[in-house]
């Protein structure tokens, strides 16, 4: 009997039932292990085929990670959210150096996307990346926002643990009350009267003197704004899900691990960045879009490729053991998909443009036709306009 062994910290309850949702749809057997002190190989099923977790953060998941490796179980580290500067490499406080996949303690690991892939397989872990997204987005989809009252509603939220350290603390702080002191002072923009729900964490709301709004679900949240703007965190990639306009909050000025088209760094920007989210350009909501699709893969659901991932690792050791070779794995199990735009077509990008809302290439051959005779026709006009001109100077010159 195949079993799998989920590593997770104890009173994880968030993230344990993302993991309950598609465990339970894999069609094989599976049980929780809190990692601690005590956790060792022989704490393991004798059944166990594929060890599952998102964690090598903290020193009793690293510990039993690199002690079991040479037990010839896969390892599958699973992403459950973005990765961001500072908690990689400024968060020395907690984490230890090379905490943050640097190397990735697993023989796989399963990416959101392109971008994240990219970045782990950097830090010198070539072939252990696999683009497979994260089925706890796929039961996002685009929602209707259609208002009939003229208002105009953004939210603005906080990452979980939006700073490490002191100074980044202060930083997040001045950023929320410049929002809070613009939004207060500007009741409406082109006409719209503007609306500010806050979801802040860490006690922000209360620093910064607003009102959180109560929150059951934040898809369903989400689905009622307009725009949203976020610190640097996977709720980024949530709005962009829903086809919300998206703005990064960061007055810290760390590299972008995560690319979007709107991004507030200074009290400076807020007034262009919030009158951009309310009348988006159609180019910057294209590159949002492609910036989704390169930060998590999801023109199709994850469930399938990562349930395909799981189910090969398995079969891959279970051939490993029985010829007693090396725990070794291709460097690519899960094909990337061709990355296919929504917004990319022209008539989407230059609507104003009637010539660009032609489909038909019969139509267009017909009018490239008649414009090319005409070119030539103008062409020898404008030959004959400067013969007469050049005949006239000669003349007035002499």
């Amino acid at each position: 009997m195949n079993k799998i062994c989920v590593l997770i910290p104890k009173n994880d309850h968030k993230n344990r039932e993302y993991l309950y949702d598609f465990l339970k749809n894999l069609g094989i057997e599976y049980y929780f292990l809190e990692y601690g002190k005590d956790v060792t190989f022989n704490s393991l099923c004798k059944e166990t085929k594929l060890i599952l977790t998102y964690d090598q953060y903290y020193y009793w998941s690293s510990s039993f990670l690199l002690n079991i490796k040479d037990a010839k179980i896969p390892i599958l580290i699973l992403i459950d959210g973005i990765l961001e500067y500072r908690n990689t490499f400024e968060r020395r406080h907690l984490h230890a150096d090379g905490s943050f996949f640097i190397p990735v303690l697993g023989h796989k690991m399963a990416c959101l996307g392109r971008s994240q892939a990219r970045l782990i397989e950097s830090f010198g872990n070539f072939g252990k990346c696999e683009v497979v997204g994260h089925p706890r987005f796929d039961k996002f989809d685009s929602c209707s926002r259609a208002r009939e009252d003229g208002r105009f509603v953004i939210a603005v939220v906080t990452a979980k643990m939006p700073f490490f350290n002191d100074i980044q603390k202060l930083k997040v702080q001045k950023s929320l009350i410049d929002l809070r002191d613009f939004f207060e002072s500007r009741k409406t923009i082109d006409g719209r009267n503007l609306q500010v729900l806050w979801r802040l964490t860490q006690k922000l709301d209360k620093k910064i003197g607003v009102k959180n709004s109560e929150i059951s679900d934040f898809r369903e949240f989400l689905c009622g704004v307009d725009a949203l703007i976020v610190t640097p965190s996977t709720c980024a990639l949530e709005g962009m899900l829903l086809k919300i306009p998206v703005a990064v909050l960061d007055y810290n000025n760390c590299p972008d691990f995560v690319q979007s088209s709107w991004k507030i760094s200074s009290q400076d920007h807020i007034e262009d960045v919030v009158s951009e989210l309310i009348n988006p350009p159609k180019p910057k909501l294209l590159w949002q879009d492609i910036c989704l699709h390169d930060s998590l893969e999801c023109t199709t659901p994850a469930m399938p490729r990562l349930s395909r991932l799981i189910k090969s690792m398995i079969d891959i050791g279970e051939n490993c053991r029985d010829s007693c070779s090396d725990l070794k794995f291709p460097d690519q199990i899960i094909s990337p998909l061709d990355l296919k735009e929504e917004k990319s077509s022209h008539d989407y990008l230059y609507s104003d443009n009637t010539i660009f809302q032609i489909d038909d290439v019969m139509a267009l051959q017909l009018r490239l036709e008649r414009l090319s005779r005409e070119y030539v026709r103008l062409q020898k006009r404008l030959s004959l306009y400067e013969m007469i001109n050049s005949f006239i100077r000669k003349k007035i010159l002499k």
